[in-house]
């Protein structure tokens, strides 16, 4: 498992069971090898959005539960939670609209949708804030200082990275 050859510090399996994406169903594979030892496993609950919802400094949102409560409640869309998540992720890393359209019920709009989701999220103006930072630099950083290089998915990388950080801190 390495931490040093993704540009966002994301864990990467370079060799050895792929236990990243492992179906929820097999994780009692794994035990302790002390006795009465325990396995913990720490997940930071939509932690990516609410990243982005604080950098945006958007506190009408309730942190509870982004999914349900942006998409379902203050967005008004009739989807499942799986649902809700699908689209705030990709919202978040770039979907558009026509794919979102796919994803919706009835005939709402999916480029209002997406203009909204981007507005909560500040979207438009970390991406513009990277972008000059690139521009003055030729690189930008992290949150937390992670230099991070030019690549086709800045907010994805800046908010992954932060995300990493946040987690080993």
């Amino acid at each position: 498992y390495d931490v040093t050859s993704s540009s966002t510090g994301r864990l990467v399996i370079s060799d050895g069971p792929n236990i990243l994406t492992l179906n929820k169903d097999f994780r009692s594979i794994f035990e302790s090898s002390y006795p009465n030892g325990r396995l913990i496993q720490i997940d930071l609950k939509t932690l990516e959005p609410r990243i982005a919802i604080y950098l945006s400094q958007d506190q009408e949102i309730e942190i509870d539960d982004i999914y349900t409560n942006l998409i379902i409640q203050q967005l008004g869309i009739d989807v499942s939670r799986a649902d809700a998540k699908k689209i705030v992720i990709s919202a978040i890393y770039g979907m558009s609209h026509k794919t979102l359209s796919n994803m919706l019920p009835g005939s709402q709009s999916s480029k209002l949708i997406l203009e909204n989701i981007r507005q909560i999220f500040g979207l438009d103006s970390l991406h513009k804030k990277i972008n000059s930072e690139i521009t003055m630099k030729g690189f930008f950083h992290n949150l937390y200082g992670r230099k991070l290089k030019n690549s086709n998915a800045l907010v994805n990388h800046y908010l992954q990275s932060t995300g990493v950080d946040v987690a080993l801190l």
